[in-house]
């Protein structure tokens, strides 16, 4: 009987080992694809981690160009402005007053002082056109 004992002693061992040893056989596969796919996500994330890196320097570098643009477009209309300021002064500066009374010598005058700031507009124009290179 004591035989006996030990003989289901050694089968239900051996079952043990062999119910145990398939259990860690399938946990161990199921781990191996679970890490397979993870380390086939892993790679695809670091790819477009990589790639939004490489946007986000795109556009750092294009928006530091656009600042630059930006801030030489402001000092040009400042400069346009300013321009247009003096082009009122100076077509402000027509002296309608006139001491003689006489209507010829008045419009002689106001057509030469309108004529002269003509001709210094279109010379700030040539100036403008020539520093800006168009």
């Amino acid at each position: 009987m004591f035989a006996q004992f030990h003989l289901y002693a050694i089968i239900a061992l051996i079952i043990a080992v062999v119910v145990l040893g398939s259990g860690w056989y399938i946990s161990h596969r199921v781990s191996s694809a679970e890490i397979n796919n993870l380390s086939q996500r892993n790679v695809v994330l670091t790819s477009a981690v990589e790639q939004n890196e490489r946007t986000i320097a795109t556009l750092i570098a294009d928006a530091q160009v656009l600042a630059a643009l930006n801030q030489k477009l402001t000092s040009r209309i400042g400069a346009a402005r300013m321009e247009h300021v003096e082009a009122w002064h100076t077509i402000d500066a027509l002296d309608l007053e006139f001491d003689t009374g006489d209507a010829a010598v008045l419009e002689a005058r106001a057509n030469d002082t309108f004529a002269a700031s003509i001709d210094a507009l279109r010379m700030r124009q040539e100036n403008s056109l020539i520093a800006t290179g168009t």
